[in-house]
């Protein structure tokens, strides 16, 4: 089935229990459905395009990239994230550019080239690869060649590989 979407698709992810749908835009925005019913909403305020998106663990977050944070959209059954504000975590300046989770494990990537691991429960961070989080802001965040554009967990959580901008490559744990 085709579904209508202005604004150019760049990322896709099931939402909970395959009942919601939603897309990164190539504008500075989300887009979604509600399957049963063709419901579309649009979740915009992101200053950058959200091209990464996951669910946690249990189905009820929905994580993405884009914005100066890693944003967990809360997912109520049949509601998804309509009505809902987005749990915000910032471990730096800049924008997270890639989000992955698995087993209770989340990361996220940032523009500058660092990886952190966030606790979704207490907010804590976790520094695991990369440059270290600083306190001020060198650059503009859109333009830097360092972001992190791809993720991945290990069936088992215990490593993780990625994939930056710049064509550096690499695993960790």
């Amino acid at each position: 089935q085709d579904i209508p979407c202005a604004g150019g698709p760049v990322s896709i992810c099931y939402g909970q229990e395959d009942s919601f749908l939603f897309v990164g835009l190539s504008e500075p925005a989300l887009a979604g459905w509600r399957l049963a019913d063709g419901q579309a909403f649009k979740m915009g305020g992101y200053p950058a395009k959200p091209r990464q998106l996951c669910l946690n663990d249990t189905g009820t977050v929905l994580l993405t990239s884009g914005g100066p944070a890693l944003l967990a959209w809360p997912l109520l059954p049949g509601k998804g994230p309509m009505g809902q504000s987005a749990g915000v975590y910032r471990s730096r300046l800049g924008l997270a550019s890639s989000v992955a989770a698995l087993n209770g494990r989340t990361l996220v990537g940032w523009s500058d080239g660092g990886i952190d691991e966030v606790d979704l429960a207490t907010g804590h961070f976790k520094h695991i690869h990369g440059p270290r989080p600083r306190q001020q802001l060198l650059e503009d965040p859109r333009k830097m060649r360092r972001s992190i554009i791809d993720m991945a967990l290990h069936p088992s959580s215990a490593r993780f590989c990625f994939v930056g901008e710049d064509g550096t490559f690499g695993h960790g744990w």
